[in-house]
């Protein structure tokens, strides 16, 4: 048998790395161990997702690597990032790294920038918007890019699976591509296997024919096979590399903690009485008010609870600035002043309807509100603000601001002003704040009625889930490192 063992390992194919060795020495001083060890991993593969936590500096690992594929090709390299996240490259990591990053909004600025000599200010490096590039305002493949990274990869999903099967195809010309993303859930399969497929590492048929499987009760759930869970996770690792501490890879924590973290549950009571006027889809009438009965039910709780949850929303910020909370010493002292001072607390209020913006336009009126309908200088202009402490309170959606933005350095409160299925958009949210570098006790307030339990009592379990999930994968870094060896 150990013969027969050595003749099927004999026969084992291990694909070679396509990308390029990088020494130390190339490499600006003032990184961090795990950045150096993330940049020669992912440049000597080529095309890799770097999946970091909140914080560990996905910024300056890009960088990096636009600065060696620039120098090793002569080509230039393009970054592609949400609203309010240019200015990271720009003005944060961009500079000390001795890069000039130009944001530019469509094709005519990327030609107008390859005539520009180094003397006559012109760059290599290049910044825009997904949304530059969806709406058709940029093709990547009319240009000689050298290599792209999707910053905050995670945001194409809230396009639409059209949208980012276009990506693919506008990109797929480019040789170098990455992918830097907070680190997602585990369990998020789709995504996992997006990033495979736009990468080039393996195509989507292959991955679900090799190790998935149908739910026979539910349609479109994607099911791993249990026998192959192991073996698919292995693989992950050879392409992705799931960063959550720096220890993860044997260097020190030191500078990465976490602040504490405080949840509150804000429960409001309804007017059970409105039930007996609904009907469920056999004609019965209802008991209770259920907002995980259907979308009609959902729809019709937040139109209907929209006032109560604004108050509350409300009563949250004016409290606390009346009264810190208990066993709270990390709120710096003259942090909290009157309600509209100079050195008030700033909020960040999370809403997923249109309906709820516009109450909190009118009901809190101190609000910066940032939604899709406006112009994207504007959205952009306005989370750059909240983000260097020029606006105390903002309120948007996760899908607009729940990914790639930092907003750390000037607030640790957050309110959601109501509650979904969607715990991945709740997740990257509270990221937002609660990241490396926050140097305050971070508060999550979420604010819901009776009649959402269900749909809390799933968030939570989805919580519970995601954090083992995320050891699990934390377990296979800590045993392979950046090795060959899975």
């Amino acid at each position: 048998m150990q013969s027969y063992r050595e003749f099927l390992e004999s026969k084992i194919v291990v694909k070679m790395r396509a990308g390029m060795s990088v020494s130390d020495g190339e490499l600006n001083p003032s990184n961090f161990p795990h950045q150096n060890a993330a940049i020669k991993w992912a440049a000597g593969i080529g095309n890799a997702l770097l999946a970091l936590s909140f914080g560990l500096g996905k910024t300056r690992i890009q960088c990096e690597l636009a600065k060696i594929i620039h120098e090793r090709t002569g080509k230039k390299f393009l970054v592609i990032c949400p609203l309010g996240v240019k200015y990271q490259f720009q003005q944060e990591d961009g500079p000390v790294l001795g890069m000039e990053w130009r944001y530019v909004t469509c094709d005519q600025d990327i030609a107008d920038e390859g005539q520009k000599t180094k003397d006559e200010g012109g760059t290599p490096y290049l910044i825009t918007n997904y949304e530059r590039v969806r709406d058709g305002d940029i093709t990547p493949a009319a240009h000689d890019f050298g290599g792209v990274s999707l910053d905050e990869g995670s945001v194409i999903h809230s396009f639409g699976s059209k949208t980012t099967q276009e990506f693919k195809r506008l990109l797929k010309s480019i040789p170098y591509k990455f992918v830097a993303t907070a680190t997602p859930a585990p369990n998020e399969y789709r995504e996992i296997i997006y990033y495979a497929d736009f990468l080039g590492i393996k195509d989507t048929g292959q991955i679900l024919t090799r190790w998935f499987k149908r739910n026979p009760d539910k349609a479109g759930d994607l099911q791993i096979n249990p026998n192959h869970e192991k073996e698919f996770w292995l693989w992950v690792s050879s392409w992705a590399l799931f960063l959550y501490k720096p220890s993860d890879l044997g260097f020190s924590d030191e500078g990465y903690e976490l602040p504490k973290l405080r949840v509150e549950w804000h429960r409001i009571k309804v007017d059970q009485t409105r039930a007996f006027d609904q009907k469920d889809k056999y004609g019965q009438h209802r008991l209770l008010l259920d907002a995980a009965g259907g979308v009609t039910e959902a729809s019709a709780e937040t139109r209907e609870t929209v006032g109560d949850r604004l108050e509350e929303v409300k009563r949250i910020i004016e409290q606390d600035q009346e009264q810190p909370p208990s066993g709270s010493p990390q709120i710096a002292a003259g942090e909290r002043g009157d309600l509209g001072g100079e050195n008030a607390k700033h909020w960040i209020v999370w809403h997923h309807r249109e309906s709820e913006r516009v109450a909190l336009e009118k009901g809190l009126p101190e609000a910066v509100t940032v939604y899709g309908s406006q112009e994207i200088d504007e959205r952009e202009q306005r989370i750059m603000d909240f983000a260097h402490g020029k606006i105390r309170i903002l309120a948007t959606k996760p899908v607009i601001a729940g990914s790639g933005c930092n907003f750390q350095y000037h607030c640790h409160s957050n309110i959601f002003m109501g509650v979904d299925y969607k715990f991945k958009d709740f997740i990257q949210a509270i990221h937002r704040t609660y990241r490396f570098q926050q140097e305050q006790e971070v508060e999550v307030h979420i604010v819901y009625t009776e009649s959402q339990d269900a749909v809390v009592e799933a968030l939570r379990t989805k919580w519970e889930q995601h954090d083992r999930l995320v050891e699990r994968m934390r377990e296979i870094i800590r045993t392979y490192q950046l090795s060959s060896n899975a």
